[in-house]
């Protein structure tokens, strides 16, 4: 332990009376003094994530500054370095999906289920929605199956796109069932609706 933290302990001192003043230019939005300091004090000691961590106040500024990709790094080596702040994770995830990488995104919420297993309902509902981006059905239907299970105070669209889930894994009843629930909290849901209809008319087709 003293080898593999010998870097960290000897800097600390000198490490714990900077850190201040850049947490207080991140405030002040003086994200030169930010770019230019945090990557040194971020690496003498890349264990701290804790709040006002250095990777925060990179990714402030580099975001900031226009540099997405750049913040997005800085914010994956939080979380590889061990960060567990929901609002930073789902930061990250936000940020590829915005650029592009759902895999990327998805996986990332899916860790943080990992690291924060609370009842989260934003979590899920994302979760289901780029899940079923991605074509993955199973994980979607789990998703949206979370959130009607923490009673959510919108079940009618909850149910919609758990039904939405079932039908394309082909799981017809299940589907169904979950659009009548939909249907008994919001009558006049029109999704619900259409899906309803589309699967009664396979069903009638099926059956001739």
């Amino acid at each position: 332990l003293d080898t593999q933290h010998k870097t960290s302990v000897d800097r600390f001192e000198a490490w714990s009376k900077v850190i201040k003043p850049l947490n207080e230019a991140r405030k002040a939005k003086r994200w030169e003094e930010v770019l230019r300091d945090g990557p040194k004090l971020r690496d003498d000691y890349i264990e701290y994530v804790e709040s006002g961590s250095v990777y925060e106040a990179l990714a402030d500024a580099c975001e900031a500054t226009g540099n997405k990709p750049a913040a997005m790094a800085e914010l994956n080596r939080y979380l590889l370095n061990g960060g567990r702040d929901p609002v930073l994770i789902k930061r990250l995830a936000a940020l590829q999906e915005e650029t592009g990488n759902k895999q990327a995104a998805e996986a990332t919420l899916r860790r943080l289920l990992w690291i924060y297993p609370v009842k989260d309902e934003e979590l899920h509902r994302k979760l289901g929605a780029l899940r079923g981006s991605l074509r993955n059905w199973d994980g979607a239907a789990e998703a949206w199956c979370a959130v009607v299970a923490m009673q959510t105070p919108d079940p009618a669209s909850a149910n919609y796109e758990l039904a939405r889930a079932y039908k394309e894994l082909q799981q017809f009843d299940n589907a169904r069932d979950a659009l009548l629930t939909a249907l008994e909290t919001a009558p006049g849901y029109r999704p619900a609706q259409r899906l309803l209809l589309e699967l009664n008319q396979k069903e009638q087709i099926k059956q001739c």
